[in-house]
């Protein structure tokens, strides 16, 4: 009973509120003086919450006979309206708060601790990115992403992705390393995105998107050129090393290595945009 009150708390619902809900919804229908004596709670206190459940669209009420009498609404019912409203209001908050809002400075570290905002930032940098996308991720932070990486490489961005385990990825450059260390044994997830020139977000998560560990995320454009060079000569290594492993002969090894290095870092998006940034930076 208490952990059903609790989550009925979550979603709105005060502790007096929840107990006349669960009430309701064994009687099917009730007065509101039953309803008080059923919970052991004041005939006042119990028609104001009554009043206040009718008003957040959980139960109605029949007034058609002398006693009124409340009926539960199905609480599938009750989320769609709270999704309907949400989706109303939404748009006319938005819109009324952007006065308000001050710009996000360009510089600086941010720490994200809830792990939906995570992977919501992780999502916009995905989608902002212009040129080019790499990201480092365990397997659980990658089946959040996956349709995203294929959406945006569909659209001609060159996305680069290191990851842990075999997956086809359409249209995308992966790389899962032949290391024998098992990322899959860690304690934790890692979820690491690099969105051109622009942005990054690195963070440590609980296993299966059960909480974070730590998180991070910057438009640091001095940050992002070490950490994109950085992730892009990690990304070559891998996969020169994969190839080596794989018994190819030293003639196609070195072929291999030359274009490795002309595809993903001679001629990477990246190049060109980390000039023009650091000729900006420093005029």
């Amino acid at each position: 009973m208490n952990n059903i009150i609790q989550l009925l708390k979550e979603i709105g619902f005060s502790r007096l509120e929840s107990t006349i809900y669960l009430a309701l919804l064994q009687e099917t229908k009730a007065t509101g003086y039953r309803i008080a004596k059923l919970i052991g709670k004041p005939v006042a206190n119990t028609y104001k919450a009554l009043g206040t459940l009718q008003k957040k669209g959980a139960i109605i009420i029949d007034d058609s006979k002398k006693s009124k009498e409340c009926i539960p609404l199905p609480i599938a019912e009750y989320f769609k309206l709270q999704e309907e409203n949400l989706k109303n209001n939404r748009t006319v908050i938005e819109g009324q708060l952007k006065k308000y809002a001050a710009k996000t400075p360009r510089e600086g570290i941010f720490q994200i601790d809830k792990i939906d905002q995570v992977f919501e930032k992780g999502m916009q940098l995905i989608r902002k990115a212009s040129q080019i996308i790499m990201v480092d991720l365990f397997p659980y932070p990658m089946s959040i992403f996956k349709d995203l990486l294929e959406e945006r490489a569909a659209e001609g961005l060159k996305v680069l992705v290191k990851t842990y385990e075999p997956i086809n990825l359409k249209g995308c450059h992966v790389v899962v390393p032949g290391s024998k260390a098992q990322p899959l044994n860690w304690n934790c997830d890692w979820c690491n995105i690099i969105s051109d020139d622009k942005q990054f977000l690195i963070s440590f998560l609980e296993k299966e998107g059960s909480g974070v560990l730590q998180a991070i995320w910057s438009k640091s454009s001095y940050l992002n050129i070490v950490l994109g060079s950085g992730y892009l000569h990690e990304y070559v290594l891998s996969r020169i090393s994969n190839t080596i492993n794989s018994g190819e002969s030293s003639e196609n090894i070195v072929l291999e290595l030359k274009h490795f290095y002309k595809e993903y870092l001679h001629s990477s998006p990246l190049v060109d945009q980390y000039k023009s940034t650091l000729s900006l930076t420093t005029a």
